[in-house]
């Protein structure tokens, strides 16, 4: 999700099937449950349903898995 200084919000990213990697609307996200934004331009975000952290990048929209396997235990 992007906000616009218009208030206008709009799709960074998702939108795609499962957990998958990838720009914009073709990631996917299953069960989100925690956002934080880095100064880097980074979007951290908790995919709890697949036991990752994923990465949004604001400036191209691309997000990757930054930590976790996807298997439940430890980072």
């Amino acid at each position: 999700m992007q906000k616009s200084i218009e208030g206008f919000v709009s799709t960074l990213a998702g939108g795609g099937s499962g957990s998958a990697d990838g720009i914009g609307t073709n990631a996917g996200f299953i069960g989100l449950t925690g956002i934080t934004a880095r100064t880097s331009g980074v979007v951290l975000v908790s995919d709890i349903a697949v036991n990752k952290i994923r990465q949004i990048a604001v400036s191209s929209g691309l997000v990757s898995t930054f930590a976790g396997s996807g298997t439940s235990g430890y980072l």
